[in-house]
């Protein structure tokens, strides 16, 4: 009786998904490095770049979606490279942008976004 009612039931999904995608304004960049991955196109793509020699360091976060659309921003602000540096493998990835330099980033992590799969 059990095993026919979770079968009419449909199966369950345990926890909130959080499903937003690549987004991409003149000022504000976002998407889910998790997500992003798992798509089947191979043209979306969202990552975080650190460049740095023994005297200087850049930071970088691109967003492209998929239809080849991409905007990025760059900082050498030593608390922001930081903060791009530490961001989490499978984050859900903000920016603010003001004439490609970043201005804000922000990195959320959690159980309802999706980690890249193998």
């Amino acid at each position: 009786m059990v095993a026919v009612l979770c079968l009419a039931l449909g199966s369950a999904e345990a926890g909130y998904k959080y499903s937003n995608g690549i987004y991409i304004s003149p000022t504000y960049i976002q998407g889910p490095i998790g997500g992003t991955r798992n798509t089947a196109d191979n043209v979306s793509r969202v990552y975080v770049q650190i460049d740095a020699t023994a005297t200087w360091q850049q930071a970088f976060v691109w967003v492209q979606d998929a239809s080849n659309n991409y905007k990025y921003c760059s900082t050498s602000n030593p608390q922001m490279v930081q903060a791009i540096a530490n961001a989490p493998s499978d984050a859900f990835v903000y920016a603010y942008i003001d004439n490609y330099t970043c201005t804000r980033v922000s990195f959320v992590n959690g159980s309802n976004y999706e980690p890249k799969l193998p």
